[in-house]
């Protein structure tokens, strides 16, 4: 039987200033609230990514190859290629 596990999320928006040698998340505000997100889409750049583009629609065809995801163990982040965090689903406050 194959273990399938779906998290719960929240998705935020970040405003992250740089200090001069890496980005820091100055603030965030929800955005959402309860999305659940499939551990192979949470687990997948691609997949996450086409998520935002088609689903949730906060990014743009234009982001294409612009984007990156880093996964902090609490959050997943989608960066610019900067570092620069512009979203991130919350999923360690779920985490029991």
């Amino acid at each position: 039987m194959k273990n399938d596990i779906t998290y719960k999320t929240k998705l935020l928006s970040v405003d992250a200033w740089n200090d001069g040698e890496s980005w820091s998340w100055n603030n965030w505000n929800t955005i959402e609230d309860g999305i659940y997100l499939h551990e192979s889409v949470l687990n997948s750049p691609r997949k996450l990514l086409k998520f935002c583009r088609d689903k949730l629609e906060i990014l743009t065809n234009d982001s294409k190859g612009k984007i990156q995801i880093d996964d902090d163990g609490y959050n997943v982040n989608i960066q610019l290629r900067s570092g620069e965090t512009l979203f991130a689903f919350c999923y360690g406050e779920y985490l029991n």
